[in-house]
């Protein structure tokens, strides 16, 4: 492109400390916190990103791919998306759209750790689920058994101990299930609220003025520029070459 260019910027940060409700590690070294912002600007320019924000635009994700930059900083979690085209608006639509696209992303890995967590807690649910159902039966026998047995009887005796020992294991696995029941409640609303790691921090906005000279305009001022320098040359050897010289004698040219 030889037009003047524009470029639009957007800013993004990445919250590792947010990565704390998925259990998963956070950094805890300004080196580890480097890494992992490098591995955000891999996901920012990944196809899954790409292509949903070629998608949004309605462009070619190759095109996309080609006009978008990711800066980082050292010691720094904040991410700068920028898009650069010869039209100031697509410009920041398109800085806009790789923003909006990466920080859904972010949210919808995360919160599918979540529930991830949630979906594997369900097999020991339906483990405790079973175990008390067959418990509440085996209650059940013993009390019928009970009801027959004459309360003076040795058996009786027996009988209601085997009866305590039952309730007091369906009391435990009741409890275990409340346990279980209540986290998975909790991992399945965190995803549905969880916001995600990443947050925009500033928006693209439209450029008022080019970031580039247009390829005419750069080529005048590079020659302008040139020919401003070889006068101050040839200025500067003019005045040497007539300065006088020591003992008061002019130089060659005088």
């Amino acid at each position: 492109m030889t037009g003047q260019q524009y470029t639009a910027s957007a800013e993004v940060r990445w919250d590792p400390t947010g990565l704390e409700t998925v259990r998963a590690s956070v950094p805890n070294s300004p080196d580890a916190l480097d890494r992992q912002v490098a591995d955000q600007r891999e996901v920012v320019l990944s196809d899954q990103v790409v292509n949903s924000a070629a998608d949004e635009l309605g462009m070619d994700p190759e095109e996309v791919r080609d006009i978008v930059e990711v800066g980082t900083q050292a010691g720094s979690s904040v991410l700068t998306i920028s898009a650069t085209d010869d039209d100031a608006r697509q410009a920041a639509a398109v800085s806009a759209a790789m923003t909006t696209a990466y920080v859904d992303s972010a949210r919808s890995s995360s919160a599918g750790v979540l529930a991830d967590q949630a979906t594997v807690l369900q097999g020991s649910i339906d483990r405790l689920q079973d175990e008390a159902a067959a418990l509440n039966d085996e209650l059940a026998r013993v009390n019928a058994d009970l009801a027959t047995i004459p309360t003076a009887s040795p058996a009786y005796g027996a009988t209601q101990n085997r009866a305590t020992q039952t309730s007091n294991r369906l009391a435990d696995v009741a409890a275990r299930l409340s346990d279980l029941t209540g986290q998975q409640d909790t991992f399945r609303a965190s995803a549905d609220l969880y916001t995600g790691p990443a947050s925009v921090l500033r928006e693209a906005e439209t450029p008022d003025n080019p970031s580039s000279l247009s390829v005419p305009t750069a080529a005048v001022l590079g020659a302008a520029l040139g020919l401003l320098l070889g006068l101050c040359a040839v200025f500067f050897l003019s005045r040497r070459w007539n300065a006088p010289a020591e003992g008061g004698r002019p130089t060659a040219g005088a």
